[in-house]
């Protein structure tokens, strides 16, 4: 018999809670119908990466991932949104204190990504 592993825990008497995965799947969800493009970060530590998304009708994304334990200082190439995705924990590793939330940013060509956090930027 094969065990399966829900994305939500725990049982009708006491509630369910959301895992870790469930906000992952969240965030990648907000990739769907994009095509990946090459994204180029000057002078990023090594644990920082991104990738532009681009949509039909001309809509486009960055997606930029901080793994270190301080925030980054990011120019992007346009001003973004005045809103952004934050998917953010303890650590990329976490099974507790996973969230993904859209926050209110304000519209600058540089961003702020927080330690240990997954943004998406729409531009």
């Amino acid at each position: 018999m094969t065990r399966r592993k829900y994305r939500f825990g725990g049982a009708p008497s006491t509630g369910f809670t959301r895992r870790p995965e469930y906000f992952g799947i969240q965030f990648a969800q907000r990739f769907a119908g994009s095509t990946f493009q090459p994204a180029l970060l000057r002078g990023a530590p090594p644990r920082v990466s991104a990738y532009a998304l681009a949509f039909h009708k001309r809509q486009r994304r960055v997606a930029v991932f901080n793994q270190q334990e301080t925030p980054l200082l990011l120019a992007l190439p346009f001003r973004p949104r005045d809103q952004a995705h934050m998917l953010t924990g303890p650590s990329f590793a976490s099974k507790r204190g996973v969230t993904f939330s859209t926050i209110q940013i304000p519209r600058a060509a540089t961003v702020t990504v927080p330690a240990r956090a997954a943004m998406i930027y729409d531009l």
